[in-house]
């Protein structure tokens, strides 16, 4: 008989070891203690969310947007007074527009669900001569109430003089428009930018200081002035600031 190899035990055992190293393991998770809840501090939600301001106004606001515009400003003066929150604004300036057409394409304006809306209308409904006093209070009063029915806040900006003599008679039909819109403040309790009496006041207290370009578009020193008195007109909405 022949005699078994004096290998074939050893070889035995290490398929039988390799054959129950072969079977399926229990899945790693299996009797493992549940993950750690994430305790790790979240931002509020009202501090996630982006606070929208959307102006709205003619070629001043349009170009307002260039680096040292107003609207440049006033987004800076805003991003430092909300640090609790993410400002976002949006330039909706259109050269030439009067307060009538701003109303045609209010509809797009609520549509990206602003926080605050500022309106600075007035200047072309004056220098065009298309739009009366009545019907300029109208179109802002319709604007008012659809941006107050979106729950947006809304900062009314009184016309900026034409830069010629303040009893010019042009300047003098802008009197009355912005005497609507102190009106329209006071009525629909509006945030009022009072950019109109801010202009006057400094043309009289520097009578040589120019504040515009042209006349009616703002330099340097007119585009800080804007953002000034929008800044202080919003304190009431920024916590006094």
């Amino acid at each position: 008989m022949r005699r078994p190899h004096p290998l074939l035990p050893v070889c035995a055992l290490l398929l039988a070891a390799a054959g129950c190293c072969s079977r399926e393991a229990p899945p790693a998770s299996a009797g493992a203690p549940p993950p750690a809840p994430d305790d790790s501090p979240r931002a509020p939600e009202d501090a996630r969310k982006a606070w929208r301001v959307v102006v709205l106004g003619d070629s001043i606001t349009a170009w307002g947007g260039g680096r040292t515009g107003y609207v440049t400003r006033l987004e800076a003066g805003l991003a430092k007074r909300r640090a609790d929150r993410r400002v976002e604004l949006l330039n909706a300036g259109v050269p030439g527009d009067t307060s009538a057409d701003m109303l045609r394409r209010f509809a797009a304006v609520l549509a990206s669900k602003p926080d605050l809306v500022c309106i600075s209308a007035g200047v072309n409904d004056v220098w065009q001569g298309s739009v009366s006093r009545e019907a300029y209070a109208r179109n802002l009063a319709g604007m008012v109430r659809r941006a107050r029915a979106a729950g947006a806040e809304i900062c009314l900006f009184t016309p900026t003089p034409f830069e010629e003599a303040s009893d010019s008679a042009l300047n003098g039909r802008l009197a009355r428009y912005c005497e609507a819109v102190r009106a329209l403040a006071r009525e629909e309790r509006c945030l009022l930018a009072d950019m109109n009496a801010a202009f006057l006041q400094a043309k009289e207290a520097a009578p040589r200081a120019r504040l515009t370009t042209d006349g009616v578009h703002m330099n340097a020193a007119g585009n800080a002035l804007m953002a000034q008195v929008a800044l202080e007109a919003l304190g009431a909405i920024l916590g006094g600031e």
